[in-house]
Formats: C-alpha cells, structure tokens, sequence
C-alpha cells in the first residue's frame, strides 16, 4: 500500500476503532486522556533514511508507505499494542534478548535471529529480513512472545497488519 492508501485506511480504522472504545465504555470521546491518539506524525525521509542505515537493511515499501502516514501507530493486533516509530524498531534479539533461545524449532529460532521487531505488546510483528520478495517485502510474523509460537507467515508487513486490524474488528464485534 501507498502511503496515500495507509493515511485513507489508518484515518478509517481509527474512526472506527474509537468509535467502538467510546460505545463500549459508555464515554464520549472527550473522556479519553489528554493526548491520546492512534495515528502519529508522518515519517520524514530522514528519519526512514536513519532507520534504515542504523538498521543496516531497507525498510520494504509498505512498512515505508505505513510509516510515511504516521510515524507509529496502536493497537496493530488483538494484543499488539503499537507499531513502533522509525527511531524504535530494532532488531528482535535486541528488544527481547534471550527469548531467541526459549522457541522451539531451528527455524524459528533462524527467523528471530534475522527479525525486525515492529511493535510491542503480548504478541509481536516481525519482518525477516533474510525472505525479501521481488518486490522488496520481508516475510511477516506475528509473534506470541509468552507462547514463543510464531503464527503464519504472511507475504509482508501490509498483509499481517491488515489481518491484525480484522482481528480487533472481529474481536470488537463479537466480544464487547
């Protein structure tokens, strides 16, 4: 997705997503605490260019697209509490050190070694950065970090979080 088609979309979930916060709370939205937001400033050029040569790989176009309409954004997923800023994403074994160790698999294992960890929360978005497609897309995960349970691979960052928007609309739906 663009980053015109990320500030459409991110500008509807978020209407939505308050909408549903404020009738299941029974609060307007004038209750919320001061400054609270879902959407962010727009990324700068800079600040992907720095990300990208601190992270030492290229960010792909649609976590580019995403981050060029808001510099972070929350909740992603079900029990994804944010996407991280341009100046906060990292590497997985970084932002979780040890858990690398704590998964099943050898290749899981090989995923988390190469990860980008987007967000924070319970469950995680990783982007290995090892699967980059012609396009430039990294496989994407969504990551139970108290599970240590990688869900399906997703073509990239667009397609995991849209899923993860689904979830909370479903989850909104369905449970409140």
């Amino acid at each position: 997705m663009s980053a015109e088609e990320w500030r459409i979309h991110l500008a509807e979930f978020a209407d939505w997503y308050l909408g549903t916060v404020s009738a299941a709370h029974r609060s307007p939205a004038s209750d919320r605490p001061r400054g609270f937001r879902l959407r962010r400033e727009p990324a700068t050029a800079r600040q992907l260019d720095a990300a990208e040569e601190r992270l030492g790989v290229p960010l792909p176009p649609s976590l580019r697209g995403f981050l060029t309409a808001s510099n972070g954004f929350g909740p992603v997923s079900q029990y994804t509490e944010a996407l991280r800023s341009c100046e906060e994403i990292d590497w997985f074994r970084s932002t979780h050190p040890g858990c690398v160790n704590t998964v099943g698999g050898t290749g899981d294992r090989d995923v988390l070694l190469h990860a980008l960890c987007l967000t924070r929360g319970e469950d995680v978005i990783l982007l290995d950065t090892r699967t980059a497609s012609a396009d430039g897309e990294y496989g994407a995960y969504l990551f139970a970090v108290k599970y240590g349970e990688l869900d399906e691979r997703y073509a990239g960052f667009g397609e995991v979080v849209l899923a993860g928007h689904a979830e909370i609309e479903w989850h909104r739906t369905h449970c409140v």
